[in-house]
């Protein structure tokens, strides 16, 4: 019943080869998609690990937006603070 114009679902995403296993369980899935998109960019731009390496690191940088990502774990965290305290 809400006004939404445009809508996507992510379906059979994978972080495997991206995000360990421990990391993965506790990560908002906002923050793996973000993670995981920004390795498989640098794979396509063929910037891995060894061209980054030798990269003067003070001339490159990346900027992730969201609306409200990551916005259910800090509900979640929210409600056991004020249940549990701190």
């Amino acid at each position: 019943s809400l006004p939404v114009r445009f809508g996507g679902q992510i379906r059979d995403f994978s972080t495997k080869g991206y995000i360990d296993e421990e990391n993965d369980r506790h990560l908002d899935d906002c923050l793996k998609y973000c993670l995981v998109s920004g390795k498989r960019a640098l794979e396509d731009a063929n910037l891995g690990y060894e061209v980054l390496k030798n990269m003067d690191k003070t001339r490159i940088g990346v900027i992730v937006g969201t609306g409200l990502g990551g916005v259910a774990t800090f509900s979640n965290a929210v409600d056991a603070l004020i249940q549990k305290g701190h």
